[in-house]
């Protein structure tokens, strides 16, 4: 049965797919660069994952809850050239879209230069609540 050759083996759109991972270091160098004075700020999806060393990904934003402090959103020269070296960015999610009580289960993580940061944990609940 069928002796025709295929062109392609496998899956032909992997190489297109496949991204380099966004380091644990190179998320940490952006927020030290990022802020000069202290901001305490919430971040969600996978940089919290990222940066408590549970995932290796790619991660093309950094999500802050609610919106990103005006000292950092209006410093546009820095932002350009942070996300040229870092290929990082500020995103939003707003805080409606989590559950009742979400601010309680985040955990303070660390302090980068003036950037005081804290996981939530809704991202792991969600991760490990999804069905199979």
């Amino acid at each position: 049965m069928g002796e025709e050759p295929f062109e392609e083996i496998g899956y032909p759109s992997i190489g297109r797919r496949l991204m380099e991972k966004t380091s644990l270091d190179d998320i940490r160098q952006f927020l030290f660069e990022t802020v000069r004075t202290p901001v305490e700020v919430y971040i969600g999806d996978v940089v919290p994952l990222i940066l408590s060393d549970y995932i290796s990904r790619h991660a093309e934003d950094i999500d802050v809850v609610g919106e990103v402090p005006q000292s950092i959103r209006e410093n546009y020269e820095l932002l350009d050239r942070l996300q040229t070296r870092y290929g990082l960015h500020f995103g939003t999610v707003q805080p409606q879209y989590y559950p009742c009580g979400w601010k309680q289960r985040c955990h303070y993580v660390d302090t980068l230069g003036g950037f005081r940061y804290t996981r939530s944990i809704l991202t792991i609940f969600f991760l490990a609540n999804c069905p199979a």
